[in-house]
């Protein structure tokens, strides 16, 4: 179905496509998948379910995967999944069918051909023996790693029945088919070994990540280190695993007629864009509501969130009268945790605007759609070209030259606490901004029922006249309107001669930082030749999706889409910010404080 509003019309979703080829042994496909390979076994060809030696690399991974020069090989994504539903050995018979499992294999093989990985590995019930799943861990991934090396995406997954450690505080095990029981050792894989191979196919990917949906899975991160870890950032290496329990805890589907709670959660968060609110792609339409428009990514930290909110809002466990087990996260690569794996999102969709049918890159001016700045746009934050941060009580220690290696290109210091009071860091840090040549700009916290006059004299003892400094910021998110607040103005008219008087004596006019309803409330729709900053403040539900939202006719130009992200170089959090626009609109922006970003969505050239 396509929606139309106010002249613009979004269509329905776009159909995933891939073309798949399924491997069978006689046939000419088993030649294909061994050249190159000598020690590959074309007996093997026939546990691959894709296998596409050459195909057209996604936009979103050429971004975020950086060659290193042009002989650089291309991506390629290899997938390994290892299911087991079927333990004909077990002494009970209402523990030999697992279906959760078989649902996960039947739904996980769809989902990473939509993902459009190159390569997918399955070993299924009795073909996931030891000899197997040996073979592609130690012999077949490695020798394609050494290929593709820097260049390559590796996901491991396992669906199926787990085996607790035979002792207290010991890793357990992945129980395979022909076992008879936990402690058939020729029939379970140790999660201490899988562990260990897993790591080396860390050290030689870009991205990895590991998958484990059994019970008592969490004992493979015996040997891990999380410290200084980044589950996040897509544009360095990262490796992870996420398992569905801990080390000494079960895990559980709720249905036979379903896959299991994580797989089920990772699916469904990844498809519908909810798994990563910040990086999937909105239009937040006229009335409030987002609209999904795809083109982004899901990270594997913000989607291992989201599968964590599904268990909470389960409840309780009818079987134990407990809440459901939760997903434990680790690095397995710790001595390079700077990025972490990530999903293709939706795809992005066709949309009409004015009677013309385009492409949503081509409509957008980044924070608007193009003639409807009341339709505000949402894309990944890392698609844009100018981000920064805020810096305040909750970050101390600042090395500004680590910040400056990062992709941080300007930083707003509050001058003041949220309750009024003077930071005394600031002179500090606007120096050390300065000194290694970052754009800079101060950020004031007004007080509604206060007088301008003192606001204002602070301001000027505080900020100098700095002709290279960003506009100042009005934070509006500890101004709530106090009903014992009396004096000869309303805050909304403070707030109005406060900008009058800043753009007098710094020559710029400020910018409005706040959350939705802080805006809404000061006016800042009705404030149009005044910027706006948006933070932007979520909450998730299974039921219902809250996402960054700013109502009115005045688009954004900053968006902070984190108010906890976190930074080399920083002891504590920072807001994570984006500008919607180019370097030559920051410029005007940075000199001006104009509205760069509705002149853009009206069209209006500068």
């Amino acid at each position: 179905m396509s929606l139309i509003l106010q002249g613009v019309k979004l269509l329905s979703y776009a159909t995933w496509t891939s073309v798949v080829v399924v491997i069978s042994m006689g046939a000419s496909s088993p030649a294909e998948c061994a050249v190159g390979l000598e020690l590959f076994d074309t007996a093997k060809c026939g546990f691959f379910v894709r296998y596409q030696s050459k195909t057209a690399i996604d936009d979103r991974l050429e971004k975020r995967i950086p060659a290193g020069n042009p002989a650089d090989p291309p991506i390629r994504s290899f997938a390994m999944v290892v299911g087991v539903s079927f333990y004909p050995n077990f002494p009970n018979k209402e523990d030999r069918y697992l279906a959760p499992a078989k649902n996960d294999v039947m739904n996980l093989v769809k989902f990473l051909e939509r993902q459009k990985f190159d390569e997918v590995i399955l070993l299924e019930n009795f073909d996931a023996n030891k000899e197997n799943i040996n073979f592609f861990l130690d012999e077949y991934l490695p020798s394609q790693l050494d290929l593709y090396g820097k260049r390559a995406r590796v996901l491991f997954i396992h669906t199926g029945h787990g085996a607790a450690g035979a002792v207290p505080g010991q890793p357990g095990s992945l129980v395979l088919s022909g076992a008879r029981g936990a402690r058939d050792y020729s029939n379970i894989y140790q999660l201490r070994d899988l562990s260990a191979k897993l790591e080396i196919l860390a050290q030689k990917s870009y991205h990895f990540a590991a998958l484990l949906g059994s019970c008592y899975s969490g004992g493979v991160f015996s040997s891990t280190n999380s410290v200084g870890d980044n589950s996040f950032y897509p544009g360095e290496p990262g490796a992870h695993a996420v398992t569905s329990t801990k080390d000494d805890d079960l895990a559980y589907g709720l249905r036979e007629s379903t896959g299991s709670v994580f797989f089920d959660g990772l699916i469904e968060g990844v498809e519908s864009g909810k798994g990563d609110r910040d990086y999937s792609g909105w239009i937040e339409l006229a009335d409030g509501g987002l609209h999904l428009v795809g083109g982004g990514i899901i990270r594997l930290g913000a989607v291992t969130a989201y599968i964590s909110a599904r268990l909470d809002n389960l409840g309780i466990n009818p079987r134990t009268n407990r809440q459901f087990p939760q997903l434990r996260f680790g690095t397995l690569r710790p001595s390079q945790v700077g990025g972490a794996f990530f999903f293709l999102g939706p795809e992005e969709k066709e949309i009409v605007v004015d009677g013309e049918r385009g492409a949503v890159s081509d409509v957008v001016t980044g924070s608007a759609i193009l003639g409807h700045p009341d339709l505000k746009v949402y894309n990944p934050p890392d698609a844009y070209l100018i981000r920064g941060i805020n810096v305040g009580e909750d970050s101390t220690r600042i090395e500004w030259s680590k910040l400056r290696e990062q992709t941080v290109k300007f930083a707003y210091l509050r001058t003041t606490k949220r309750d009024g009071s003077l930071d005394d860091s600031f002179r500090s840090e606007w120096n050390g901004a300065a000194s290694v040549g970052l754009f800079r700009g101060a950020i004031h916290t007004f007080t509604g029922c206060d007088d301008v006059d003192s606001q204002f004299g602070l301001l000027e003892r505080l900020i100098p006249a700095d002709p290279t400094a960003l506009p100042i910021a009005i934070d509006l998110n500890s101004a709530a309107e106090d009903p014992k607040c009396i004096g000869p103005k309303t805050p909304q008219q403070n707030l109005s001669l406060l900008i009058q008087k800043i753009l007098v004596r710094y020559g710029k006019r400020p910018i409005l930082l706040g959350g939705t309803s802080e805006l809404a409330k000061f006016g800042a729709d009705e404030l149009i030749n005044t910027s706006v900053w948006l933070k932007d403040y979520k909450t998730e539900s299974s039921r219902e999706f809250f996402g960054p939202s700013l109502a009115g006719g005045n688009p954004w130009s900053f968006w902070q889409f984190n108010g906890r992200g976190e930074m080399r170089g920083v002891a504590g959090y920072v807001g994570l910010n984006a500008f919607f626009g180019t370097q030559a609109q920051f410029a005007r922006f940075a000199q001006s404080g104009d509205n760069v970003a509705l002149d853009a969505a009206l069209g209006r050239r500068h």
